[in-house]
């Protein structure tokens, strides 16, 4: 887990956030749109290994499996979030899920972009 842990912090450090899936070992998919669960999210001014694994342990069920993604990125104060998503292959549904889920926005995994909800 070490090396996975450095490989999302290495990858944050250069793009300002991640997608990774804890059981697949799958990062930043190329198609879909990526939905924060609710209630499971973290803000922090800092990402790394210690804070990963403290989250990770925290959310055991919820991380993982090959539909449920560690998500972190990066807002426009510098402030990192840290959250459990889904990726939902079609975009309407992604975006009422998101509205469901009191999401402000989810992410277009093809387009890299935020869609507002």
């Amino acid at each position: 887990m070490k090396t996975n842990l450095l490989k999302i912090c290495n990858e944050v450090a250069l793009n300002g956030g991640i997608s990774y899936n804890l059981t697949t070992g799958d990062v930043n998919p190329d198609c879909g749109y990526m939905v924060s669960l609710p209630s499971l999210g973290v803000i922090a001014s800092y990402v790394d290994e210690d804070l990963l694994r403290s989250f990770i342990k925290t959310r055991p069920a919820t991380l993982h499996g090959p539909d449920r993604w560690l998500g972190i990125w990066r807002d426009e104060s510098g402030m990192f979030h840290l959250d459990v998503s889904v990726r939902i292959e079609d975009r309407e549904q992604a975006i009422e899920t998101g509205k469901r889920y009191n999401q402000v926005a989810i992410w277009d995994c093809q387009a890299k972009d935020i869609i507002n909800c």
